[in-house]
This record gives C-alpha cells, structure tokens and sequence, in this order.
C-alpha cells in the first residue's frame, strides 16, 4: 500500500479541481466550414476555388447574403478561393478549414468569391 502524505494529497486534490474547472471553462469554438476542391483559379498561383457545402451560410463572415444578384453558379455566395498545399489541391477533394481572414483580390466583379486566409486545413 502507498502511503500519500497529507501535504502532497493537498496539492494532488488542488491540481484535480484546478483541471476540472479548466475544463469546465467556457472556449471560444472555432467554425469549421467544409468545401469541395472544383479548380485552380483565383489571383494567386497557388489560389484553388473552393465550393462551400453543408452548414449555415449566414454564420460565414466571408460568404455574402443569398439574396445578391449574381449570374454564375459559385460566386461570394457559396464559394471562396484558399491558397492549398499540393496534397489538397485535387478537383472533388472535400477539405475543412477556420477562416482567418480576407485576402486582397485582383478580380473586379463585386460578386466573385472572396480570397480568404486560413488555418486548419485539412482533408475531410
């Protein structure tokens, strides 16, 4: 049998609560969004479009409102352009990141998908 003396059980109870209330803390969640890999594109040599998919669009800070006028099928609604490694970078991959950012574009449609910064990034 192993004896614990009174002063280490102290701490020992101590570190336990101390964890238990770390772990109860209320964390910030970050927002996974998923997409589909469809095509280099974009201003940058390494800038993918990106189809958004699944989950609710009006929680995404960079996707604009569904209701603006747009005439091509992926635009500012329901797409991005992502700067993706090689091993991402394949039509029809699905991928999952947290944005970061917005990125300069060099496209001058008002409609066209934003260039977003981001972390995360990860098959899905």
């Amino acid at each position: 049998m192993v004896v614990i003396p009174k002063k280490a059980m102290r701490y020992l109870i101590l570190f336990i609560i101390f964890l238990t209330v770390l772990n109860g803390c209320e964390r910030d969640k970050e927002m996974d969004t998923t997409g589909v890999v469809i095509e280099k594109k974009g201003c940058y040599p390494d800038s993918y479009l990106i189809q958004i998919v699944g989950g609710n669009m009006a929680d995404r800070s960079f996707i604009c409102p569904e209701n603006t006028q747009i005439s091509t099928n992926l635009n500012c609604t329901n797409a991005v352009f992502i700067h993706l490694p090689d091993e991402l970078a394949i039509a029809g991959k699905r991928i999952r990141f947290v944005h970061t950012g917005n990125e300069i574009s060099c496209l001058s449609s008002t409609g066209a998908p934003a260039h977003i910064t981001v972390k995360s990034l990860r098959a899905d």
